[in-house]
């Protein structure tokens, strides 16, 4: 199913509810931080899309040196080529839990193989209550590095966002069509709990996120929300 024929259907008022359990299927998470994803209602089955896992001047490059004789999707370098990209980084599956584990914590995720970041995982479900998370999504936000950051958001009268560094390292925001400022908790593995708030983060712009030196160094949550005097007129 294309990701977004699946984010339809659950976010949908009669058919979400109905949804109790999910894997990903024709879709992931580059390792550049590009999605991958078949799409619907084109004469293509998902295997004839695959030659789109793959840059164009990849796939180029592949055909000019193979000497397969078929379809160069079927020949041993781009399946070698393809499933390394389709593997990914750990940071890029743990964004694809993420998110659905923020957007719709009620749901069973049928994922293979482990939780890549158990122990941040744990540190945020104590620190967040699944009810301040639930009906975020994915949003473009991360300019910088989107290899290995992300952000979820609520875009609402009371802004909340999360924002996911899996190095550890600082990043930069767009805030630009978010005006205000911001309250910035953090979270990260040593701590379990909720760190010291951060006031005063500029909105309305480009911001930039840098771990404070009370968060041990390793991948790191920071909780924004819209301060209260903000939404006062």
């Amino acid at each position: 199913v294309p990701k977004a024929q699946m984010d339809a259907i659950l976010a949908d008022p009669v058919r979400g509810p109905r949804i109790a359990a999910i894997d990903f299927h024709h879709w992931f998470y580059r390792p550049d931080g590009s999605l991958y994803t078949i799409e619907g209602g084109i004469n293509e089955a998902p295997r004839e899309q695959g030659v789109r896992i793959l840059p164009e001047a990849q796939v180029a490059a592949l055909r000019a040196q193979s000497t397969y004789p078929g379809n160069i999707v079927n020949s041993p370098e781009f399946i070698r080529a393809a499933q390394a990209v389709r593997t990914g980084t750990p940071a890029m599956r743990y964004r694809a839990l993420r998110e659905y584990r923020d957007a719709f914590p009620d749901l069973v995720i049928l994922r293979r193989g482990e939780d890549p970041f158990p122990g941040l995982t744990a540190a945020i479900e104590k620190a967040i209550h699944h009810s301040f998370r639930v009906g975020m999504r994915p949003a473009a936000r991360v300019r910088t590095p989107q290899a290995t950051a992300w952000c979820m958001a609520r875009l609402n009268q009371n802004a909340e966002l999360l924002v996911y560094s899996m190095t550890g390292d600082a990043l930069e925001l767009d805030l630009t069509s978010v005006p205000g400022t911001f309250a910035v908790t953090w979270v990260d593995e040593s701590t379990q709990g909720l760190g010291n708030v951060v006031t005063g983060l500029k909105g309305g712009g480009v911001a930039t996120l840098s771990r404070p030196d009370a968060v041990a160094k390793g991948p790191w949550v920071a909780w924004l929300q819209q301060t209260v005097t903000d939404l006062i007129p």
